[in-house]
């Protein structure tokens, strides 16, 4: 059985599925990847005929949001060796100029991880942490300083009248809810990959 999908806009009469942005199947696509591709175990592809030490490397792709007067997303990849306990950055950069597989080849062996999976999440969260705390926040003292002129302005607009307190309540809690500044990180997906050294 075969399903041809179709990304190109000028090619979208030819015989198959045209798959867009907000089309159902390519929402489809991404939620099973979600639910069911999230992680991964794969192998460095090695051509050798002596014994060749593969190394684990624990990978997380992680989305950083941050939301406030405006939002920004921002992807970061991040290795980490289980035995040596390196770090690397743009990990998946790294990543896609090796050949993976999903068997180990002839020859070679896996060493035992020395750091746990949960332990070298751990270290990737606190170097997160680090980065965000790093960071210079313009942005988030921009979006304190639109809520308050907001909040004042609805405030001026409900002046004097008692009757419409609850509704100025409201919409201040809508205010705040748009407007704070918040930092929120999701792991989108990734894996134990296993490495020549």
């Amino acid at each position: 059985m075969d399903l041809t999908l179709i990304t190109n806009p000028n090619k979208k009469n030819e015989k198959g599925e045209w798959i867009h942005f907000g089309s159902p199947r390519l929402q489809q696509i991404i939620n099973h990847l979600k639910e069911k591709e999230k992680y991964t175990k794969l192998f460095q592809k090695v051509v050798s005929n002596q014994n060749t030490p593969l190394f684990p490397w624990l990978v997380v792709n992680l989305k950083m949001s941050y939301k406030g007067k405006q939002k920004k997303d921002e992807m970061i990849s991040i290795g980490l060796q289980l035995v040596n306990g390196n770090m690397r950055l743009e990990m998946m950069d790294h990543l896609q100029k090796l050949p993976l597989q999903m068997a180990i080849s002839d020859y070679c062996y896996t060493i035992s991880p020395i750091i746990k999976l949960q332990s070298g999440f751990k270290r990737i969260e606190s170097v997160i942490s680090s980065y965000i705390e790093n960071q210079t926040h313009e942005w988030a003292l921009e979006s304190l300083q639109e809520l308050e002129e907001e909040i004042k302005t609805v405030q001026h607009f409900y002046e004097g009248r008692t009757e419409e307190l609850e509704q100025m309540e409201k919409e201040i809690e809508e205010i705040k809810e748009r407007y704070h500044p918040v930092i929120s990180q999701e792991v989108i997906n990734g894996g134990i990959f296993y490495l020549t050294e």
